[in-house]
C-alpha cells in the first residue's frame, strides 16, 4: 500500500510539473499550435492520455500538422480505460457527448467543441471530433477571457461543471463570453439549488469528510438557480431546453464509495465498481425531484 501511494504521489508532481511548464508558454500565445502539440506530447509521455487528447486535438484545431496528431491521438487512446473512471466524472462526460451526438446527428465526427473550464480535458476522449479547444486556466493557461478567436467560431460551446465554480457577480459575463463564441449553442451541466433540498448540508458533509476542493468553491460561490440561465436567455431572445441529469442520491453515495475505497487502497476493486455501473448505464435513470445536475442548452437562434 506504502509503494502505491507513493507512486500516486510521484505521479501528481510530476503532473503538477507539466502543468507548470506549458501554463505560462501557452497562455503568451493561445492560439499556438506547437506549444498545444508539445505540451500533449510531453502529457502522452508522462502518462497522462486523456490530457494528451485535449491538447492534441486542441493543436489539431489550431493547425497542427494532422499526421503526427492523428498518430500520437491513436497512441494515446489505445491505452485509455473510459470506463474504469470514477462513475460521476464518466457520466457527466458521457452526458455531453451524447448530447452533443443527438444535436448534429449526421456531423457530429467534424463538429467543433469549445470546452470552456474543462479541466485536464476528458470530454475530448469522449468524442470523434478532433475540432476541439480547450481552455482551462489552471491546466493550459487559457483562461475564458484569453480565448484567441473571433465570435460564433465553435458549433458548441461547453462548459461542465463550471458555472458553479464562478462568483455570482461574475456569472452573466462568462455567459455572455460562451454565447459569443458559439454558432449553435451553449451547453452546461452543473448541479443547480434544487428547492426542498438541503444542499449546503450535503456539501459541508463532503468537505468535512472527504475534503473535497469542488464541494468548498460551491459553498463558496452557490450554486446557481435554473432561473437564473432562463432569464439570462429570455432578454437575449435565446431559447433554453433543461433536463434533469443523474440522481443526487447516486453521485452522492458515490463519492464516498470514490473516497473510502482509496483510503483503502482498494483501487482495483474501484475500477471494477466503477466499470460496472458505468457499462450499465443506461440502467441509471435521471430522478425528476432530485436530479445530481441539470443539462442546460441554449439555443442561439432562438428556435
Amino acid at each position: 500500500m506504502f509503494a502505491r501511494k507513493w507512486a500516486q504521489k510521484w505521479a501528481q508532481l510530476r503532473k503538477r510539473r507539466l502543468m507548470r511548464r506549458f501554463r505560462d508558454r501557452i497562455a503568451a500565445n493561445p492560439a499556438n499550435p506547437e506549444a498545444h502539440l508539445a505540451f500533449g506530447r510531453d502529457a502522452l509521455k508522462a502518462g497522462l492520455r486523456m490530457l494528451a487528447v485535449a491538447e492534441l486535438k486542441t493543436s489539431y484545431f489550431l493547425g497542427a500538422d494532422p499526421g503526427e496528431v492523428e498518430y500520437l491521438i491513436d497512441r494515446a487512446m489505445r491505452g485509455l480505460a473510459l470506463e474504469t473512471l470514477d462513475h460521476n466524472t464518466f457520466f457527466r462526460f458521457r452526458t455531453m457527448k451524447d448530447q452533443i451526438c443527438r444535436m448534429f446527428p449526421t456531423s457530429w465526427e467534424k463538429v467543433s467543441v469549445l470546452d470552456v473550464g474543462g479541466g485536464e480535458g476528458g470530454l475530448a476522449s469522449f468524442l470523434a471530433t478532433k475540432n476541439y479547444f480547450l481552455a482551462d486556466p489552471g491546466v493550459n493557461g487559457i483562461a475564458a477571457d484569453m480565448i484567441p478567436f473571433e465570435g460564433q467560431s465553435f458549433d458548441v460551446v461547453v462548459a461542465c461543471h463550471v458555472l458553479e465554480h464562478v462568483p455570482v457577480e461574475a456569472r452573466e459575463a462568462f455567459l455572455e463570453g460562451l454565447c459569443r463564441l458559439a454558432k449553435r449553442s451553449v451547453l452546461l451541466l452543473n448541479p443547480f439549488r434544487v428547492s426542498g433540498f438541503d444542499e449546503e448540508e450535503r456539501l459541508r458533509m463532503h468537505v468535512e469528510i472527504t475534503g473535497a476542493w469542488w464541494a468548498k468553491e460551491h459553498l463558496e460561490c452557490s450554486l446557481p438557480t435554473v432561473d437564473f440561465v432562463r432569464n439570462f436567455a429570455r432578454v437575449r431572445g435565446f431559447s433554453v431546453h433543461v433536463e434533469p441529469n443523474g440522481s443526487a442520491a447516486l453521485s452522492f453515495a458515490w463519492v464516498y464509495v470514490d473516497h473510502f475505497a482509496r483510503l483503502a487502497g482498494r483501487t482495483g476493486d474501484l475500477d471494477r465498481l466503477n466499470a460496472f455501473i458505468n457499462k450499465n448505464i443506461g440502467m441509471i435513470e435521471h430522478s425528476k425531484h432530485a436530479p445530481n445536475a441539470y443539462l442546460v442548452r441554449i439555443d442561439l437562434s432562438g428556435a
